[in-house]
């Protein structure tokens, strides 16, 4: 998935403003949520048992929503106050403070099984 990004942040940045490859920039972005979106509700499910399914959606989507509103909030103050250049800077920074955590925060003892690697891999975009 982090490929699909990469492509999808330099097809804004250098691709000519020309309609249909804005198009695909967007279609690639729209196959990254899709896919992204799919594991992130499959990993929840295989972190909790079936009997908590209800509440683990809920409180994901509340969390996924309430984080989407602030940044929102945000950075569309930031970009009015300052300039887009400060909105997408406070952007890249959560951006690589957030990579930071997960890298460092890893468990070293735990060692997953196939299945588990696979999903991992997948979330990080390797697969």
């Amino acid at each position: 998935m982090n490929r699909v990004l990469i492509i999808m942040a330099f097809g804004i940045m250098f691709a000519p403003a020309d309609f249909w490859q804005l198009a695909l920039v967007f279609v690639f972005g729209g196959v990254q949520v899709a896919i992204e979106e799919t594991l992130e509700d499959s990993f929840c499910a295989e972190l909790v048992e079936s009997a908590q399914h209800g509440m683990a959606f809920g409180v994901l989507a509340t969390v996924n929503g309430a984080g989407d509103f602030m940044s929102s909030v945000i950075v569309g103050l930031l970009w009015s106050a300052f300039g887009p250049t400060f909105g997408f800077g406070y952007s890249a920074l959560l951006f690589t403070s957030g990579t930071g955590t997960r890298v460092t925060c890893l468990d070293p003892v735990w060692v997953p099984s196939s299945r588990e690697f696979g999903i991992v891999l997948s979330n990080l975009g390797f697969l």
